[in-house]
């Protein structure tokens, strides 16, 4: 669970479940993006990243390729995550999973909070 990405209000730490803080319904998301949205915050770490493969995201949220990109680059544009790409260089530059950190997103005050 990213509980610094919802604040201390209303984030409980325990249970197989995580959770968003209601301004996300303010964001304007597709709802592709959503969906990506909520499964990158699934697979977030303490630090707010995550690096599930494209494949993973496709598979996951049951949406196809193209449209997972669209979501990501939304998302992007949106501020709400920023993406990192990864190679490993001992294989001749092979292209790993980008890694996505998650933002904060707008408080009710309309501040944007960034890592």
């Amino acid at each position: 669970i990213s509980c610094s990405l919802v604040g201390s209000e209303m984030c409980i730490e325990t249970g197989n479940y995580f959770t968003l803080p209601n301004q996300i319904f303010d964001e304007g998301l597709t709802a592709s993006e959503f969906v990506v949205y909520c499964y990158l915050v699934k697979c977030s770490d303490k630090s707010h990243r995550c690096f599930p493969s494209r494949r993973t995201i496709v598979k996951q949220c049951n949406i196809s390729v193209s449209t997972v990109d669209k979501a990501l680059n939304g998302l992007i544009d949106n501020g709400l995550i920023e993406k990192t790409s990864r190679f490993d260089f001992s294989k001749e530059q092979q292209q790993l999973s980008s890694i996505y950190t998650l933002n904060k997103i707008l408080t009710s005050a309309g501040n944007r909070f960034r890592r």
